[in-house]
């Protein structure tokens, strides 16, 4: 359930966002806890010097009286306090107990080595409280002139305290940070929360848009205006892909209708030639006839079927390509061959400017002759009577003309468009399907190739760029 709420981009970005806030929330408390301690054991240390300092003043030398610390003159209620009170000893030259607090009694405070400088230190007091100290090596005080006093008698002066203030300072410190940090995590939810939300409304937004998208009605697209810069390159792809949905839906749309009238014709014609022939007794050869025009119609239906099989495959990467070196003179000179009858009839003139046995390197020789093939039969099927073929090659390039082109521009783009006809009654319907420079076109990018069309002075232009 919970990896399943992580899926949420919602759910990302707040805890996201939150962690990082509390990671920066425990970072900083722990920052101002360790400048705390720190501030408080510093003015702790500062406090106990100064006491050690000010006791320091009282250590007295005299012959009479030996070393000894004088409180008379400055009392130190700190040292005589029933609880918690601060504890000293001091230490002659030679390690004797010169003087401690009473609140010692006969115990004695941790000593560390002597310095010149004083020094700090964690100790354990006579009470088994934890504490602190410090240490000072001074001269005792004497009085008189400098050149009557005996020479510096060197004491050493511990003064130390117990630190529980400092503990209890900084646990309510801990208790203050801690409490904060918990109000700044829900305030810092909260806060992502409202963010996150309002951040990720253009993106429900697009969303929603999405989701209004039917397949009847594709031509709805994302408006991007409003939508922050992040989000516009996705709304301006999706709106691509939404353009390529509603394109290939109108091809698959536009491909029934054209396959079911391509075969609506024939199938018309053939039950149209059986009811006939069923109607009213005929004779052997009319009936042999009526057979005949329907085996040839039904034969105009199962070359459809297998340039729609062929196309399929070939869309679907299925065709292999095996690379040789093809003979494409005699490849064009056996298709004019093929269609000479054709040729004859309407009259036509045919130039090749493609020697004999002019071979082309890297092509399928059957994707190569399927495309020579259809391109030929487009030429002859649809230049005018008496008009002109040329063909053409060099370089890598295929170029067929015809005259006879009707087509504008806008109409030559299209040819390439399966089912498409420059005859807008599809009165050839049976002979040509609309499918032979889809073929070609396919046959030839499935070699690595390029093909293009092209009206100029009413001549349809065909360049196939075979595969370097």
């Amino acid at each position: 359930m919970i990896l399943d709420r992580l899926q949420s981009l919602r759910a990302r970005l707040l805890l996201g966002v939150v962690a990082g806030m509390v990671v920066l929330q425990v970072a900083s408390s722990l920052a101002v806890y360790s400048l705390a301690q720190r501030a408080l054991i510093r003015r702790f240390d500062q406090a106990i010097t100064s006491t050690a300092r000010a006791l320091a003043a009282q250590v007295k030398y005299d012959k009479a009286k030996g070393l000894h610390v004088d409180l008379d003159t400055l009392p130190m209620p700190e040292f005589q306090r029933p609880r918690g009170p601060d504890y000293f000893q001091v230490w002659g030259p030679d390690g004797t107990v010169v003087a401690r607090s009473q609140t010692l009694g006969g115990d004695d405070l941790a000593r560390a080595p002597s310095a010149d400088k004083p020094v700090r230190y964690d100790c354990m007091l006579p009470r088994r409280e934890s504490g602190r100290a410090v240490l000072l090596t001074v001269g005792a005080q004497q009085k008189g002139p400098p050149h009557q006093r005996d020479p510096p008698q060197m004491v050493t002066i511990v003064v130390a305290k117990e630190t529980e203030p400092v503990r209890n300072d900084l646990r309510a410190l801990a208790w203050i940070l801690m409490a904060t940090l918990v109000a700044g995590a829900v305030v810092a939810g909260g806060l992502a929360w409202t963010v996150v939300t309002h951040g990720l409304r253009p993106l429900h937004r697009v969303a929603q848009q999405i989701s209004q998208v039917e397949p009847s009605a594709l031509g709805q697209r994302i408006d991007p205006s409003g939508l922050p810069a992040e989000l516009q390159p996705v709304a301006a792809r999706l709106n691509t892909m939404l353009n390529r949905l509603q394109a290939a839906f109108e091809r698959e749309r536009g491909f029934t209708a054209d396959v079911a009238h391509e075969f609506r014709n024939p199938l018309a014609a053939m039950r149209s030639i059986g009811e006939v022939a069923m109607a009213s007794p005929q004779s052997a050869d009319e009936y042999l006839k009526d057979i005949a025009e329907m085996v040839a119609l039904a034969r105009g239906m199962q070359a459809m079927v297998e340039k729609l099989l062929l196309l399929a495959r070939l869309d679907a990467g299925q065709v292999p390509v095996e690379r040789s070196r093809v003979d494409l003179g005699a490849m064009v000179a056996a298709e004019l061959a093929a269609r000479r009858r054709e040729l004859d009839r309407k009259h036509v003139s045919v130039a090749s400017a493609i020697p004999d046995h002019y071979q082309v390197e890297g092509a399928d020789p059957q994707l190569l002759s399927l495309v020579v093939a259809n391109i030929i039969d487009n030429a002859v099927a649809y230049v005018d009577a008496g008009g002109r073929i040329c063909i053409e090659g060099e370089a890598g390039v295929i170029t067929v003309q015809n005259t006879g082109c009707g087509l504008s521009p806008q109409e030559a783009a299209r040819v390439f468009d399966r089912f498409w006809r420059g005859d807008p009654s599809r009165s050839a319907t049976g002979n040509h399907a609309g499918l032979g420079l889809s073929l070609a076109q396919r046959a030839v990018v499935a070699m690595g190739g390029g093909i293009e069309a092209a009206v100029h002075d009413a001549t349809f232009i065909v360049r196939v760029h075979l595969p370097a």
